[in-house]
């Protein structure tokens, strides 16, 4: 609950090892609480050893802050895509369960560590409850490509330890678009940007750390 309407803006995770398909415990606490921010945290376990903590921050929303005679920026590059209905459907090969909890649209033609492609979550996160945009954010942000798109799945293991979800506004709609671009050193270090957009255009970024190591 906060004193007034608030969004989530960002989210920060770090992800500490693989999560287990069994009961999950989830604890959250607030730890800033204020009239135009709030930071809340949440720490999800199995079996009782943390295997991930999120931070969220908040930021109050409210309608016509910026006055109607000062042109808001609009940039070229945050323009949507061609919607999802006139791209062609996509199925994301793998052995991570996780690719098909999504309906894929692929823009373009993808490249080792570049692509645009629309997602829909094929079911909640919970049964029973409708996915609130940050939650469908969170889900496909997940989805920013990783090294293996570059170096393989075959010969290396490429692990993201963290992953980073900035929102502008709230998304509209059930699909979301994600472009991702991974860049590497061949130190085996490296990250993955991603854009997040609906029909109307561009609503949020992600970024997520990678460390890369032979099999």
């Amino acid at each position: 609950p906060s004193a007034v309407p608030m969004a989530v803006t960002r989210l920060t995770l770090d992800l500490s090892r693989k999560v287990p398909l069994r009961a999950t415990t989830v604890e959250t606490r607030v730890v800033r609480d204020g009239m135009r921010v709030q930071a809340v945290e949440a720490v999800v376990a199995v079996d009782g050893v943390e295997v991930s903590r999120a931070t969220a921050l908040r930021l109050r929303t409210a309608v016509d802050v910026i006055d109607e005679h000062i042109d808001v920026p609009r940039w070229p590059e945050d323009e949507p895509s061609s919607p999802p209905e006139l791209c062609e459907p996509f199925t994301l090969n793998g052995s991570i369960k996780y690719l098909a909890c999504f309906e894929t649209r692929r823009v373009n033609e993808a490249m080792p560590g570049r692509a645009t492609m629309w997602f829909r979550p094929r079911n909640p996160l919970v049964t029973g409850e409708v996915p609130s945009p940050a939650v469908r954010a969170a889900m496909i942000g997940d989805m920013t490509m990783s090294a293996a798109t570059v170096v393989g799945f075959d010969r290396y293991v490429s692990a993201n330890p963290d992953l980073t979800i900035s929102l502008s506004r709230p998304s509209e709609g059930s699909w979301v678009a994600l472009s991702s671009l991974v860049r590497i050193d061949r130190s085996g270090i490296g990250h993955s940007d991603g854009v997040l957009s609906d029909r109307r255009g561009r609503f949020g970024s992600t970024v997520k750390s990678m460390l890369i190591d032979p099999r």
